[in-house]
């Protein structure tokens, strides 16, 4: 099947022919390409060939001959494109798969074309928008619990990709490119509202309030910021405000600072818990965590994997927990892995413990059994044996 290219760099220009052709589906921004090998790079990048079509008709000097009959279309080079030109120009194209939504805003980045990295990424891109469309990804639960009584306290909320050849993949082995292709913002919105709902289920059935954590990508702040769609997870859910923490990460406060503060207090006035996630391991300065309106710092897992033996890691946990303590904000330490760090942790004061020590992330059917041997459980059974089963939530679909 036949979809035309687009290749822009005016953002309005695009948004115009992409209205006028509902069927241009990619855009690429050929800023840098100055040099015929560039134009011929790209074209190799994004599996088409030039073969004819007078580019002069275009505004465009680039150009060149292909061995093979398929065309691209470059526009935007001379600022006064329009269809009735494109098609006059005779420029169409191929591509493999369709490319839309999100995915679109990917090829937007920057790196040359002729990076050999480039195709196995854009590989990424394409299988994992794929994957987003068939509803391969979902949520596992991993316990936080009370550093004194091991009691759960909560749950966070990690996106899985059940891929259908290499099996379960954590978010390390794509979250990054969601970030980069933009999808984020409809998988992060789709992760808030499923955990929203999973916990009213949970509810249902009378179990003790849990909190929910819920990461968001520095990428979501961009734009409108999050606040509608938290707002649209908690009200669709039912669940209270209070319940949900969402956690941000270092970097995003030397991202526009000042714009970052006002979307945190808008979150907070709707009653929501703001985290710290992985604290440490950026470069934030100390004036800004005072400035932020956050209510919990989450030491990282490098910190906490040779506390036990390496006195800097100790000296370090140690002053981000007196830190903390300093700011009124609670302290959980994630990555707690074996007794001797538990008891390091709990002897300094930190308030919660994530880790393999309690419990690995979960899937939601695996929930119950866990809790059957918590205290959380046993309260809400009356004895660990009769626990109740929790419900799981229906999936919410993905909307994007």
């Amino acid at each position: 099947m036949n979809t035309p290219i687009l290749i822009s760099t005016d953002p309005g220009e695009t948004l115009a022919l992409q209205q006028a052709l509902p069927s241009l589906r990619l855009c690429v921004d050929v800023h840098s390409l100055t040099r015929e090998e560039d134009l011929l790079d790209t074209c190799i990048f994004l599996g088409v060939e030039l073969l004819q079509g007078d580019l002069r008709k275009l505004g465009v000097e680039l150009g060149s001959a292909a061995p093979h009959g398929r065309f691209v279309a470059l526009l935007g080079l001379d600022g006064n494109c329009c269809p009735e030109k494109i098609a006059a120009a005779g420029f169409h194209a191929m591509l493999p798969l369709p490319v839309h939504g999100p995915l679109a805003r990917f090829f937007m980045r920057g790196g040359h074309p002729g990076d050999g990295k480039r195709p196995a990424r854009v590989a990424l891109a394409m299988e994992l928008q794929g994957a987003w469309d068939r509803g391969e990804l979902c949520l596992h639960y991993q316990p936080r619990c009370d550093a004194e009584t091991r009691q759960v306290r909560g749950f966070e909320a990690l996106v899985r990709w059940e891929h259908p050849t290499r099996g379960l993949l954590p978010p390390g082995e794509f979250i990054s490119m969601a970030e980069e292709t933009g999808m984020i913002i409809d998988i992060g919105a789709w992760v808030l509202r499923e955990a929203c709902a999973q916990v009213a289920a949970w509810d249902s059935v009378g179990l003790p309030p849990v909190q929910i954590a819920v990461n968001l990508s520095p990428v979501q702040f961009t734009g409108e910021g999050p606040l509608e769609v938290v707002q649209e997870a908690l009200q669709s859910s039912g669940l209270s405000a209070s319940r949900l923490e969402l956690e941000i990460t270092e970097s995003l406060m030397l991202e526009d600072p000042d714009g970052v503060i006002l979307d945190l207090e808008r979150l907070k006035a709707l009653g929501v818990q703001l985290a710290i996630d992985d604290f440490g391991t950026g470069y934030s300065s100390l004036s800004y965590l005072r400035r932020f309106p956050v209510d919990t710092l989450k030491i990282d897992k490098c910190f906490v994997d040779d506390l036990a033996s390496d006195p800097g890691d100790a000296a370090i946990v140690t002053s981000i927990v007196v830190l903390g303590q300093s700011l009124g904000l609670s302290i959980v330490a994630e990555g707690v892995e074996n007794e001797r760090q538990l008891e390091f942790l709990r002897v300094l004061g930190v308030d919660e413990i994530q880790g393999y020590l309690l419990s690995k992330p979960l899937p939601v059917d695996e929930i119950p059994s866990f809790l059957c041997i918590s205290e959380v459980a046993g309260q809400a059974a009356g004895t660990t044996q009769d626990s109740p089963k929790l419900p799981v939530s229906p999936r919410v679909e993905p909307t994007g």
